[in-house]
């Protein structure tokens, strides 16, 4: 059931078609990793040791020889305890490396260790007692005995292994290198061994003159702060291909991104800043660093001197000539959107023998140089939310996630204006986060900020198109079609289409818009609070005039793609453009609670349901929509509040048809809610002797049922539920065997014949979540019925609905113990849906249900790590008692070093 992607919905990537292969993947990549790291505590153990050479991936994973000894290692890392299987190969393998060293070919005596991250299984550790295992062959684990002396201890997971290697790199005398960069150079260095350079080794008398090329690699690279944070979907520091082009805009941190990367990537990094220079001194000033840095030694200082006279392009050929090729020498070009896109293509194809990565902000020749690097730029697109509450939270701002999700959007992510948020948020706003963004977004704030600056001097470059159209879509606040922008931006622009598209490319092509693989088109977050000062400065008709064809265009792809946040952005136009009376109608439907409802839409109901120079029917629909939102969101104070507007309001009124019903149902719930089954079942006779249809009698007896929970009679209301649920199947014609297994496509289309199917379908997925609530309640099994709830919401676009169903089939997933299908479900559909949608009141609940899975597939560590990220944000009560739970969980399964 994953939604269909050109619904109206946002996505980076996407989710992966096959989240269980991109699981193995990853643990693939974590067994690597773990290779690598415990090589790099070999490499530091080495002096202290006596050892004198290392090898990766020769005959074994790990070779370290001694003057009178040689050990061959072998690095397991698995979920489960080690098993013979696992070790089966390496070990009678061995019997070849014996015979090598007995026949004199190579020297020292022989040895084996099997390093792993889990203790022997039960068979395996029987084995190795027995009097015929190798004595040359021994197990090492973390907590177990340690089998040679000289070896590093085995870990329990990653975060272990970096926290002990770091810990040792501390020791190493080099003060400028950090113990983190030391590690991490290491590990790029061993991971270049083992792809073959040096012929796979390295010599401890090699170590002082690695340390000290680190050292000379780093002090050119622009400085990384202390806690520095990686963007979301971020390039590699090893990227595929000789030359790379990374594109980000001003304040995204491309050249803090390339100083990190620098301690990272294998071979040998040169940093050049072409910003200051001019575009025709660019080759040969590089030329001569490249010479300075590359070729002088303390036995030929004056390398660069001795290079030939002739162009800049010429210069930079002969550095290329005499640069290795193995040596893998990465330059990093800083800025080069100053340069014109041929000069630049000129300069790589010159110095063929270099690899290239290129930082830029966006500019017109991207697109040129992308076409000839036969690829698209890589983008920094900023921090995500979990990063902005860590930053926030290091400035002693805590914040709630849809906050951080509202910082995000109105800052990119960008680091640089998130960090100064966070600042100004502590130094201006009392720490309050939300203080804070409703200020940003009203252009209320007092002091300037780099995004102000910078966006600013951006936006004031552009065309006087440009700028126009970005303040349309600024306004609009939500991704369009191409049509759709080119359409709105006519109310406001004089011109043809072929100058409102030219408009939009120059907005995309300076970065401060951006397009989609389907299409659509966006205004960058970034740029949003200055585009929205253009906005302002229009005359009343003409924003007026905008907002109308805004409102026609949204609501004319409504019904095909059902998408909530085009929904909600029509309904605030609707408040905008005055028209109370569509958003009082619309504020009573069913689907009204699933988009969310904004604050300031719940004030200015609640000023119309107050208003006593408002008519009663406005008033009563009013504070009705106020009812629904407050029993979708559990608010009972609210709720009760609101139904007793209604009881005031129908007080001697002529109510309506449906006036009478709504308030009926109404009371029906409130006596749920106050526990007055007497009452509940005197109302419900009243309610049901009024029905006038078989649709009727269905939601009446759907909210009696409600009320039935409300007073705590779960049994009976399961029962009326499950009931209902039938006669919905009935209705359609169904038997529940048709849903069994059936994608939502082929259910939708056994129901789509009957005229109301996606209203029913509604109520009927609400009659089995129901049922699950007081399955729930009475610890009882629910089978289908959440995974039925859930598909069923999801043909009725009840998206809200539909992740809080999801929530309960893989529950019931995890209780039949199909855990990978568990977290298939979450990766694929719910989690996916919360971000396409921004539901983001749903996503701590999902995330942290999503930790429990992970260590129930034998990955506590990293789900404990997951939990903790959560905890950094402001939660509810709810919220932290259900984290509190699901941490006493994860760690009852952590293994015990």
């Amino acid at each position: 059931m994953t939604i269909d992607q050109n619904k109206g919905m946002e996505s980076r990537l996407g989710p992966v078609l096959d989240p269980l292969q991109l699981n193995r993947i990853e643990a693939v990549h974590r067994g690597f990793l773990y290779q690598h790291l415990y090589a790099v505590a070999c490499l530091l153990a080495m002096v202290d040791t006596g050892a004198r050479v290392l090898a990766c991936e020769r005959d074994e994973d790990i070779e370290v020889a001694w003057p009178e000894r040689r050990g061959y290692l072998q690095i397991k890392t698995r979920a489960h305890p080690l098993q013979w299987a696992d070790v089966r190969t390496a070990v009678e393998g061995f019997a070849a490396v014996r015979a090598e060293h007995a026949a004199g070919r190579r020297a020292g005596e022989p040895f084996l260790v099997l390093v792993a991250n889990v203790e022997p299984g039960r068979k395996l550790a029987a084995m190795a007692k027995r009097p015929d295992w190798p004595q040359d062959v021994a197990i090492h684990w973390p907590g177990g005995p340690r089998p040679v002396l000289g070896l590093p201890p085995a870990w329990v997971d990653l975060a272990e292994a970096l926290r002990w290697c770091t810990a040792r790199a501390a020791s190493v005398p080099f003060g400028s290198l950090a113990p983190q960069t030391l590690v991490a150079k290491l590990a790029a260095h061993i991971q270049h061994l083992a792809a073959g350079a040096g012929e796979h080794q390295i010599t401890v008398d090699e170590l002082p003159d690695l340390f000290e090329q680190f050292v000379e690699q780093l002090q050119a690279f622009p400085a990384v702060p202390g806690i520095c944070h990686p963007h979301r979907s971020e390039p590699p520091a090893d990227g595929e291909g000789r030359v790379r082009l990374i594109v980000g805009l001003a304040g995204a941190g491309k050249s803090t991104w390339a100083g990190r990367a620098a301690a990272h990537c294998g071979g040998t990094p040169v940093y050049f800043d072409v910003g200051d220079l001019p575009p025709a001194a660019v080759p040969s000033s590089l030329a001569r660093e490249l010479s300075a840095r590359l070729l002088s030694s303390p036995g030929r200082p004056v390398e660069a001197a001795m290079l030939p006279s002739g162009t800049a392009l010429e210069l930079l050929a002969a550095v290329n000539r005499r640069v290795d090729p193995a040596a893998r020498v990465t330059v990093v070009l800083d800025n080069v959107h100053r340069l014109d896109h041929a000069d630049l293509r000129a300069l790589v194809d010159t110095a063929s023998c270099l690899r290239f990565v290129l930082l830029a902000r966006p500019w017109e020749g991207q697109r040129p140089l992308e076409a000839y690097l036969g690829r698209p730029a890589e983008t920094l697109e900023g921090w995500d939310e979990d990063t902005v509450a860590a930053v926030f939270a290091g400035a002693g701002c805590a914040l709630d996630h849809p906050t951080a999700r509202l910082v995000v959007e109105l800052t990119g992510g960008l680091p640089l204006f998130v960090a100064g948020a966070a600042q100004l948020t502590r130094d201006s706003y009392g720490r309050d986060a939300r203080a804070f963004c409703a200020a940003l977004r009203e252009r209320l704030h007092l002091t300037t900020t780099a995004q102000d600056i910078l966006i600013g001097y951006a936006f004031a470059g552009l065309s006087g198109a440009a700028r126009q159209v970005a303040a349309v879509l600024a306004d609009a606040a939500v991704p369009l079609t191409m049509v759709e922008a080119q359409q709105l931006a006519a109310a406001l622009v004089k011109g043809t289409p072929t100058i409102l598209a030219r408009a939009v490319r120059e907005l995309v092509g300076s970065g401060l818009a951006q397009t989609f693989g389907d299409g659509r088109v966006k205004l960058h977050d970034s740029a949003g609070t200055v585009a929205a000062e253009e906005f302002e400065q229009l005359l009343p008709e003409q924003s007026a005039a905008v907002r109308c064809k805004l409102a026609e265009l949204l609501e004319e792809g409504l019904s095909a793609t059902r998408d909530i946040r085009r929904f909600g952005r029509w309904l605030r136009l609707q408040a905008q453009l005055g028209k109370v009376d569509v958003l009082v109608e619309i504020a009573g439907e069913e689907h009204f609670q699933e988009i969310g409802l904004p604050d300031e839409l719940r004030g200015i109901l609640g000023a119309i349901a107050a208003d006593e120079q408002e008519g009663t029917s406005h008033r009563f629909r009013a504070a009705n929509a106020l009812a629904t939102w407050c029993h979708g969101i559990k608010d009972r104070a609210g709720h009760a509040a609101a139904v007793g507007l209604l009881r005031e309001l129908a007080d001697g009124a002529d109510l309506d048809e449906w006036e009478s019903g709504t308030l009926a149902l109404r009371l029906l719930t409130a006596a749920g809610e106050e526990g007055d089954v007497e009452e509940l079942r005197c109302r419900y006779g009243d309610a049901l002797s009024r029905t006038s249809s078989k649709q009727v009698e269905r939601i009446v007896r759907y909210t009696y049922a409600t009320g039935l929970l409300y007073a705590g009679r779960y049994a009976e209301a399961g029962r009326e539920a499950l009931e209902v649920a039938a006669d919905y199947y009935e209705h359609f014609g169904l038997d529940v065997e048709d849903v069994v297994g059936a994608s939502a496509e082929e259910t939708r289309a056994l129901v789509e014949s009957v005229g109301s199917w996606v209203e029913d379908c509604k109520h009927l997925a609400d009659c089995l979540f129901l049922y699950v609530v007081c399955c729930r309640h009475l610890n009882a099994s629910y089978g289908l019925a959440a995974m039925h709830a859930m598909k069923f919401y999801y043909l009725s676009g009840a998206w809200r609905s539909m992740v809080a169903a999801g929530q309960d089939a893989v529950d019931n997933l995890l209780e039949i113990g199909a855990v990978d299908e568990a977290l298939q479900l979450i990766d694929r559909d719910l989690l996916p849906l919360t971000t396409q949608l921004a539901l983001l009141e749903q996503v701590i609940g999902l995330r942290s249900q999503r930790a429990v899975i992970v260590a129930y597939r034998g990955e506590p560590e990293a789900a404990l790590a997951e939990l903790e990220v959560l905890e950094q944000y402001e939660l509810t009560a709810d919220q932290a008692l259900d984290l509190q739970a699901q941490r006493r969980l994860v760690e009852s399964m952590a293994v015990k070093p």
